[in-house]
């Protein structure tokens, strides 16, 4: 039988006694990991193929229900192939349960904050298997705007080398100088896509989280500000203060403007990694739909770089990448 992946995925079924005609595609993000679900019993089937590390996943996973959080069970695994059976949450995820009731926004939001402060409290030690979110890794992510968004718009070659050095350079300097608070478990793309509304007793339980398996160690703060800055959707100014003071109500007042601060520069690191995932995913992919978010992104970007903590980065952009360059570019 040949190795593709339908082949292989064919061959699990038959194994556990499910038809190929049982399996239903839900979802591929924008890795090659693929997801379907299966009926009788239930359950999810994670495809993750090479380079993809699902014993990574398992791990993380197993990590999280030991701090009292709400991933999917690991039913059974097949890692020679790279497949993984999980528990089925279901379908309602936060941007779902939002589209259909925006009255619970406020309090799903608080929900998901309330959830970063428990693993937080719970996680201080760093585990053997998860790596630390070290400047080099950061810069890894942010060079990947130069890669994809920056020849959308500007096509110099020469130009480019000398732009790419001086923008790491920039980078390097602002993350070299971030505000020392603490670290704990980031799970790196915490929003409300990757969150589901589950039936369950207590609060903490009714947010399961997915998507967690490049979780590396380092500042508390960053899957706050990606929850709060969502790339797809738009959070308020005044819910956005309202879980600003969830998050940092026990955290000592003289400590706030280096939370804040941190947030900012992981922000709009963010920020601008996203703005070369999303090019890189229309170009690759053709899936330009997700260019409709680069404004937003922009936006988040202009209001961080009114912080003197970015200034070597907002000077850059200004030699560089002018305001009029900035926006969705014409692919």
């Amino acid at each position: 039988m040949s190795h593709s992946r339908a082949a292989l995925r064919q061959e699990l079924l038959s194994r556990h006694d499910y038809q190929p005609e049982h399996l239903e595609f839900l979802a591929k993000d924008m890795s090659v990991r693929q997801y379907f679900r299966l009926h009788q019993p239930r359950r999810i089937l994670m495809d993750a193929p090479a380079p993809e590390n699902p014993a990574q996943f398992i791990a993380v996973a197993q990590y999280l229900q030991e701090k009292g959080l709400r991933t999917p069970l690991i039913l059974d695994h097949h890692l020679e192939n790279g497949f993984v059976w999980l528990e089925d949450f279901g379908d309602q995820t936060f941007s779902k349960i939002l589209s259909q009731t925006p009255e619970r926004e406020t309090d799903l939001y608080k929900a998901a904050t309330r959830v970063l402060k428990h693993l937080h409290h719970q996680a201080f030690e760093k585990p053997s298997f998860i790596e630390d979110y070290t400047v080099e890794k950061l810069l890894t992510e942010v060079e990947v705007f130069m890669d994809w968004y920056w020849p959308t718009v500007q096509n110099q070659t020469d130009y480019k080398k000398k732009a790419k050095e001086s923008f790491l350079a920039a980078w390097h300097a602002v993350f070299l100088n971030l505000p020392a608070i603490p670290n704990s478990l980031v799970l790196r793309d915490y929003h409300v896509d990757n969150l589901m509304g589950l039936p369950a007793n207590t609060p903490l339980h009714q947010c399961g989280l997915l998507d967690f398996q490049d979780a590396v160690w380092g500042p508390v703060i960053y899957d706050f500000i990606s929850l709060i800055e969502d790339a797809r959707r738009d959070v308020n100014v005044d819910l956005q203060h309202a879980l600003w003071q969830v998050f940092l109500e026990d955290v000592p007042l003289e400590q706030h403007d280096l939370y804040r601060k941190t947030a900012t520069v992981l922000g709009a690191g963010r920020h601008v990694k996203v703005i070369g995932v999303f090019t890189r995913y229309a170009l690759k992919q053709g899936k330009k739909n997700y260019l409709c978010h680069l404004p937003r992104l922009w936006g988040y970007l202009k209001t961080a770089f009114q912080s003197p903590i970015l200034e070597p980065i907002h000077n850059w952009f200004q030699i560089h990448l002018p305001l009029n360059k900035q926006g969705i570019p014409d692919l």
